[in-house]
């Protein structure tokens, strides 16, 4: 089973995905700290036979900040030079001006949000995927066997949020499957490990 990337339409008939389901079903070590991911909907015809989902977690709230701030910040440039200019000009178009501006940001702040509810990484115990997509979904997948290796990178914009990002490394040219500011990153990372590691145990 290669690694895949497809797109599909809007997925209509999703199946809730409970905590009880998306705890990872392998032995923790008796100090570990419970994770209870996020509950999402996933398809009904994701899942193949026998398959179970062990996580299943959305980025933070933060990342729309993340992909929003250099727009907010943009507009605040642009509207400080319109009304420094306008000061030192007769023009009188600054009002209409910056309300486009600022139209232009609050779309791309939707945007955003709608990009951020959208979006869900899941871990099963033959695959990760990465679903994403505002008018078309898109789905990654790369089963467990094909991960080559793993680790967690912190940003200096997540840091300050207690944030990190997931990558994984799968050895072929494929689009970037690394899940995003996710909370608990380092806690997500292990037991994505001990999944992939039980995978390899149980290979022939």
């Amino acid at each position: 089973m290669g690694i895949t990337a497809m797109t599909s339409d809007l997925f209509h008939k999703p199946v809730p995905v409970d905590a009880s389901v998306s705890t990872l079903s392998v032995e923790a070590p008796p100090d570990a700290v419970p994770f209870i991911s996020e509950p999402a909907a996933l398809p009904a015809d994701l899942l193949d036979g026998g398959e179970v989902v062990f996580l299943a977690v959305k980025p933070s709230p933060w990342s729309v900040v993340f992909c929003s701030l250099p727009w907010v910040l943009g507009g605040l440039m642009i509207s400080v030079f319109a009304g420094w200019f306008a000061t030192r000009s007769a023009l009188i178009v600054e009002g209409a001006f910056l309300q486009v501006i600022w139209a232009v940001v609050g779309l791309r702040i939707g945007l955003a949000i709608m990009q951020w509810v959208s979006r869900v990484y899941i871990l099963t115990n033959r695959r990760i995927m990465r679903i994403h997509g505002v008018f078309r979904v898109n789905l990654f997948e790369c089963p467990l066997a094909s991960i080559i290796n793993t680790g967690v990178t912190i940003g200096p914009h997540e840091a300050p949020v207690k944030l990190g990002t997931i990558w994984f490394n799968t050895g072929q040219n494929v689009s970037d499957s690394s899940w995003y500011h996710l909370a608990r990153p380092h806690e997500v990372h292990d037991r994505i490990r001990r999944a992939i590691e039980r995978t390899l145990d149980n290979s022939p």
